[in-house]
């Protein structure tokens, strides 16, 4: 543990400083000002001797404070280094790149300030990235391992964990601020390369994430059992100075901060996530403009509750060389749904186009069938995903495919946070595919499958198809 010994007594003398806001959005949000006060204001006096947590639910805005956090450092504090690392690359691009847009804006990209590091497998990657973001990092011309002592010189370096250990065993030096974003997502071990290589005492460690979301990819059993499949951040929120009074909601405000207004999707789509996995402690608060955009959808009986949920008695399958399963009759019932979206829109004259809209089954196989047949089929590109690549994303239409039909045991959809994924990503619409008696089984999709009955935004079965 980190920093044990503090953990039950140490409190910190939050200096709360003035600050004008890069983004002018923060200033209108308590829980997020709080945030970056208390981030920036931990360099002023008392080092932040445990972690600093983040703990934003879907589409609070967790980015954004990492972000303004970073803006006000270079600004307020001269002598900071700023480590900023994560699981995934894509993780790591947002972030650098909403930093190069403020750095930039009016400017050439300025010396010294932001490297973004990327590791020689992703040069394949060069040609799509943002051209802002290549000035910026190590492969802006062609991908070159930088010299440890000139990256030494930046303020800002922001890179993947994985590549971050390469960086810390060629001498790479400590930063007065790591900055951990998907915290909740990464294994113990992938945190920890973050705490050894980029910290000493007196630096400031900041997690950002959300523990109820889906946890690291653990594939060993054993070391599952061992309770490696729990990450770092979740870890330390069991430690009783980071506990919140569940009657009133309080917490010691100076060691974390728990975002709780939810920027992206519909009101009734974050009443279902909010229900499951949130103590119903979210608000939301993203304009009507964004979310309401399936009001008119013909597939929508109460068009004041945009999700649907479409019942199929498929039967799963999965080939002799792998253990994924896939299901024909969801995948051709997706395709109809994109197809129908993309021609006709959802009503009132709002068109669609391919970006618009996100697929996502838990299993690999389906994703590859479905991916193939609108190919062929189609001949589009409507980005089709697993659950944990569709984490940290969001489309203003979602179809989920849950491929599990006629089985005993649900797998790992019985994951709450597997559940919490999908629920959370669609914008204005959100349809799901699957078997609602398989699905049932486990409670929380039958929640979600009584809530689409009782608004009548459910189609059932064929009567032909009713065995089971």
């Amino acid at each position: 543990m980190i920093y044990a010994n503090f953990f039950n007594h140490f409190q910190m003398n939050t200096y709360i400083c003035s600050l004008s806001f890069y983004n002018k959005n923060i200033a209108t949000n308590p829980e997020q000002i709080e945030a970056v006060h208390n981030i920036v204001s931990g360099c002023k006096n008392s080092k932040l001797q445990i972690p600093y947590i983040i703990f934003g639910p879907p589409g609070t805005g967790k980015t954004s404070i990492i972000v303004e956090s970073i803006l006000q450092l270079l600004l307020h504090d001269q002598k900071s280094r700023i480590l900023i690392t994560a699981g995934p690359n894509c993780a790591c691009d947002e972030i650098a790149l909403r930093i190069c847009n403020t750095l930039s804006l009016g400017e050439k990209p300025r010396p010294n300030i932001l490297a973004r590091i990327y590791c020689c497998s992703q040069e394949s990657r060069r040609e799509n990235l943002n051209k802002l973001l290549l000035e910026y990092s190590n492969m802006y011309d062609w991908h070159f391992w930088p010299d440890i002592a000139i990256l030494q010189r930046y303020r800002i370096v922001v890179c993947t964990l994985s590549c971050l250990g390469k960086l810390i065993t060629g001498g790479l030096q400590h930063f007065t601020h790591v900055f951990l974003d998907e915290a909740a997502a990464c294994s113990m071990s992938e945190s920890l390369i973050g705490l050894v290589g980029g910290l000493t005492k007196q630096s400031n460690f900041i997690f950002s994430g959300d523990h109820k979301q889906l946890g690291p990819i653990i594939k060993s059993k054993r070391a599952e059992a061992l309770g490696l499949g729990i990450s770092l951040m979740e870890r330390q929120l069991q430690h009783k100075c980071y506990d919140a009074n569940e009657a009133n909601g309080h917490y010691n405000r100076s060691i974390q901060t728990r975002l709780c207004r939810n920027f992206r999707s519909h009101p009734a789509i974050v009443k279902l996530f909010n229900e499951l996995y949130y103590d119903n402690k979210l608000e939301s608060m993203a304009s009507k403009e964004n979310t309401n955009l399936a009001a008119k959808w013909k597939g929508l009986h109460d068009p004041n509750f945009p999700i649907l949920f479409h019942a199929v008695k498929g039967r799963e399958q999965y080939d002799e060389d792998s253990s994924s399963f896939y299901n024909w009759n969801e995948v051709e019932l997706v395709l109809k749904y994109v197809d129908d979206l993309l021609e006709s829109g959802l009503g009132d004259g709002r068109k669609l186009e391919e970006t618009d809209i996100g697929i996502i089954s838990p299993y690999r196989s389906q994703c590859m069938s479905i991916q193939e047949d609108l190919n062929k089929h189609l001949k589009i590109q409507v980005e089709t995903g697993s659950v944990e690549t569709y984490r940290g994303k969001e489309k203003a239409v979602i179809i989920v495919s849950f491929v599990r039909s006629r089985c005993k045991n649900l797998g790992f959809l019985r994951n709450p946070k597997r559940l919490n994924v999908v629920l959370s990503r669609a914008k204005s619409l959100l349809i799901l595919i699957g078997n609602d008696v398989t699905l049932s089984k486990q409670s929380d999709y039958e929640f979600v499958i009584k809530e689409c009955k009782r608004h009548g935004n459910f189609i059932p079965a064929p009567a032909a198809s009713k065995k089971n």
